[in-house]
Formats: structure tokens, C-alpha cells, sequence
């Protein structure tokens, strides 16, 4: 026999139970964010230099990313950098050309998908910091305030929180699944 629960719900019940979802997921799919703001431009040979020497990977999506070694556990970066500079992503040749100056590189990660959200914020910090020391510039919060480690651990916390009211735990089976 199937241990698999049966529910029986109404059409009403449905649509009332698919609405609150769909409302919990837009309002919990958070990413946390640092922006490295450039003085003047970064240059893409020292954006590849500085990614590089952090340990982290070119690849999907040509972003640069710290990939997750356990991929039964969270998202499959820990952690990746983009730029608001078009096109936003990162290609090796067109650095490779001296073609690549970007504004900004922009650190993220999906809380709700992130195995360790708030180690991934500190581990982020750190990474951010690094990148200042080599590129210069200001890091900015996703608003473009001031970065606030504490306000963003208050942010990933609160995330954390709504994610146990429904029984669901960041970075695992249910969070991968409805957090896209």
C-alpha cells in the first residue's frame, strides 16, 4: 500500500490553497545581494583575475559562481556574480579582447534555495571585501544604500523564519522546488 496521504479538497479550497502558495513564494523568493560599485569602470581582465583568485568558476548562465560540491544539499551555486552593465553577464573572450568594463559586479544568492543562508552572507561579505581591496569601489545593498551586514542578516533571518511556518527548510527538497 501507498504511504502517500490522500487530500480531498474542494475546487474552492484548491484555489484558495494555490493563491496563498503562490503569494508565500513571491514574497519569500529573496536573493541576497551586495553591490560592488565601481569608482569609474572595472576592468574584465582584473574582474576574471580577482574571480579567479577567489576559487570561483565562469560557467552558467557566464556568470562567475562558487559552486555547491554537495548537490543533494541546495542550490547548485553557493553563490554568483553578475553586473548590472549590459548585457550583465560575462563573456572570456570579450574580456580576453579588453572589450569588458563593467559599473558594478553584484554578489548574490537565493535565500531560500542557499543549504546555509546566513554562512553564505558572511562568506559573501568576505568575498566582496576581497574584491574591493583589488578593484576599489563601494560596497552598496541592493537599493544602492549603504551595505548593512546586519540589515541583511536580519533580512535572511526573517526568510528563514516564513520558510518554517510552512515547514519547509532552505536549500532542501520543497525550497528547490518552489523557489525557481
Amino acid at each position: 500500500k501507498s504511504k502517500t496521504p490522500i487530500y480531498n479538497f474542494s475546487i474552492e479550497e484548491s484555489i484558495s490553497i494555490t493563491y496563498s502558495l503562490s503569494s508565500f513564494v513571491s514574497q519569500n523568493n529573496i536573493y541576497s545581494i551586495i553591490v560592488l560599485k565601481a569608482n569609474n569602470k572595472f576592468e574584465g581582465k582584473e574582474i576574471w583575475d580577482v574571480m579567479m583568485s577567489l576559487g570561483f568558476s565562469w560557467g552558467d548562465m557566464d556568470l562567475f559562481h562558487w559552486n555547491n560540491d554537495k548537490p543533494n544539499f541546495g542550490d547548485d551555486q553557493l553563490l554568483s556574480v553578475w553586473t548590472s552593465t549590459s548585457p550583465g553577464y560575462f563573456f572570456p573572450e570579450e574580456i580576453a579582447a579588453g572589450r569588458v568594463q563593467t559599473n558594478d559586479l553584484i554578489f548574490g544568492f537565493s535565500i531560500p534555495r542557499s543549504i546555509a543562508p546566513l554562512e553564505v552572507l558572511n562568506i559573501m561579505l568576505k568575498v566582496a571585501e576581497y574584491a574591493q581591496t583589488r578593484l576599489g569601489g563601494k560596497l552598496l545593498d541592493e537599493n544602492r544604500n549603504e551595505f548593512d551586514i546586519n540589515k541583511e542578516k536580519e533580512t535572511v533571518r526573517l526568510i528563514l523564519n516564513n520558510l518554517k511556518t510552512k515547514s519547509i527548510k532552505a536549500g532542501m527538497n520543497d525550497a528547490l522546488y518552489l523557489f525557481q
